[in-house]
């Protein structure tokens, strides 16, 4: 792999943002990476923020040109990243991870990371993709959350090198899209609800400011999740909140 796809950033507002300005500025090749060691303005899905304490987790956004076999289903694409993610950080611990709709890493009932992809669309066609990933690698400080995340240095009690970690998921996330093809996307699905979080489980979701409890059945092709309360349709992205989310 060309040593010019992964570059190390001392501190940036955000990942996702500095790949976005390199991609408009035309400097973006398919497959570049930016990781930083502290990010001021981290971003998490729905507007939040992601914080971490400097050099202790991986952060890091890269810049994709999604292969044609993701143009039909977007949410194969977003699928395959979380699956790369969480095998990844099954392989550092051996232990299992799962991934919380529609694609936060969890160890337990315990926060690991989380993933947040921005599109670039032109008309029909869908130039880019910015793949921000940030995920908990020494951190055992967290301040007060009230959430429960946790870092690998807490479930394996081992000091993790960042940026041999960050080199390694860029490189497989590279080598794991270039291996999806069209006949083994419903094998994919198939993957993703396998880890899906709370899977079968009794869980509350935030709908329409109120309080559901439902069992969580499985998320369709177009990255809906589907539970005993959702309806045949089930609910996109967006329009429920799980009680714990972060």
């Amino acid at each position: 792999m060309e040593a010019f796809l992964f570059n190390i950033l001392e501190q940036v507002d955000s990942t996702n943002n500095y790949a976005m300005q390199q991609i408009h500025a035309g400097m973006a090749k398919h497959g570049m990476c930016w990781m930083t060691h502290y990010q001021s303005a981290g971003k998490g899905q729905r507007g939040k923020t992601w914080e971490s304490r400097p050099g202790e987790s991986i952060l890091m956004s890269l810049a994709i040109q999604p292969p044609p076999v993701f143009s039909l289903q977007h949410f194969h694409f977003h699928a395959a990243i979380a699956l790369t993610c969480s095998n990844f950080l099954s392989q550092q611990t051996h232990e299992p991870f799962s991934v919380k709709w529609p694609n936060d890493m969890y160890w337990r009932d315990r926060k690991a990371g989380g993933i947040l992809i921005e599109n670039i669309i032109r008309g029909n066609q869908w130039n880019w993709a910015v793949i921000g990933i940030g995920l908990n690698i020494n951190q055992e400080d967290f301040g007060l959350t009230h959430i429960r995340p946790v870092s690998l240095r807490q479930i394996t009690g081992r000091l993790f090198n960042i940026e041999f970690l960050a080199r390694q998921l860029h490189r497989l996330i590279l080598e794991d899209l270039q291996k999806i093809s069209d006949g083994n996307l419903h094998q994919l699905m198939a993957e993703y609800n396998e880890r899906l979080y709370k899977r079968n489980s009794i869980t509350t979701f935030i709908q329409n400011g109120e309080p559901c409890t439902a069992k969580v059945l499985e998320v369709d092709e177009d990255g809906r999740l589907h539970t005993s309360a959702s309806g045949p349709e089930g609910w996109p992205f967006g329009t429920v909140q799980w009680v714990t989310e972060s």
